[in-house]
Parts: structure tokens; C-alpha cells; sequence
């Protein structure tokens, strides 16, 4: 009986030290992989450190006008540009002209300059003739989504006709 109760204490004893080895084992495991997060962390956080001073550096005002100046057709608001009120809006005379340039996606084309002296004057679009405008007009005023437009030449062509 001794024998038995010896031999059940000595695999309780077995079973404990082998479970201590693999709880031991599985905590270095997983303080290794904390250790390695940590120094991912550290990496990331520097390498964040280094885009936030490279876009600061990019980012700069002059850097941007510089760009602004050689890539994009801009001008300078002129004083003569700036209305006071909306009854200043002049009147066009056919106001299905002014949609038919608006549909017409061409006029906008930006060409890239080596520097601001040498970009050339915008040329204006050629204005397409009645039968043409009328013919854009009556496509867009068909699309449900141009109920805008509908209003705004009725109200114009009522404005004419008064």
C-alpha cells in the first residue's frame, strides 16, 4: 500500500514539474513576443517622427506657392472681379450658350509651364453656334438631376422677354 501511495505521489510530483517547465517556457515565449512589440512600437513612433517632419518639410508655404506657380493657370483676384451685390451679375443674352460651355469638358485643360513668366494667355472657347447650344440645352434639360438649370433659364428667358 506504501508502494502505491509512494508511486501516485512521485507522478503527482512528475506531472507538476513537467507543467512548471511548460508554464515557465510559455511565459518566455510570451514575454519575447512583448519584447518585440515593444520594439516594433519604438520603430513605428520613430518612423511616424520622421514622416510628420517630412510632411512639414513638403509642406512648407513657400514650397506650395512655388508649385502652385509652376503647375496650376491661376491669377490673382482682381478688384474689378468682386461684385458688391447679385443684381451687378450681368444678363447674357442666350443663357443656353453658357450651359453649352459648361457641358463642354475641353475648355479646362491645364498645360504645365517650366515658370510663371512663360505661361501663355488662356484662350477663350469658341462659342459654339445657336443651333448646337439649343440642341446641348435640350439634352441637359431632359435630365431629371438638371432641375436647376430648367429654373434658371426659364427665369431668364421670362427676364428677356419683359
Amino acid at each position: 500500500m506504501i508502494r502505491l501511495a509512494n508511486i501516485a505521489a512521485l507522478a503527482v510530483v512528475v506531472a507538476a514539474g513537467v507543467g512548471l517547465y511548460q508554464l515557465k517556457y510559455n511565459t518566455e515565449r510570451v514575454q519575447e513576443e512583448v519584447r518585440a512589440l515593444k520594439s516594433q512600437i519604438t520603430a513605428d513612433e520613430a518612423a511616424i517622427k520622421v514622416l510628420r517632419a517630412e510632411w512639414t518639410y513638403l509642406a512648407r508655404p513657400e514650397r506650395l506657392e512655388t508649385l502652385g506657380n509652376r503647375y496650376l493657370a491661376l491669377r490673382p483676384t482682381q478688384a474689378g472681379q468682386i461684385i458688391g451685390s447679385i443684381e451687378e451679375v450681368p444678363l447674357r443674352d442666350n443663357p443656353s450658350t453658357v450651359v453649352a460651355q459648361a457641358d463642354d469638358f475641353r475648355i479646362v485643360q491645364p498645360t504645365p509651364v517650366r515658370a510663371p513668366a512663360l505661361r501663355p494667355a488662356p484662350t477663350p472657347a469658341p462659342a459654339p453656334d445657336r443651333e448646337e447650344a439649343e440642341e446641348r440645352y435640350q439634352e441637359v434639360r431632359h435630365d431629371p438631376g438638371n432641375d436647376l438649370l430648367v429654373r434658371i433659364h426659364t427665369t431668364l428667358t421670362e427676364r428677356q422677354h419683359d
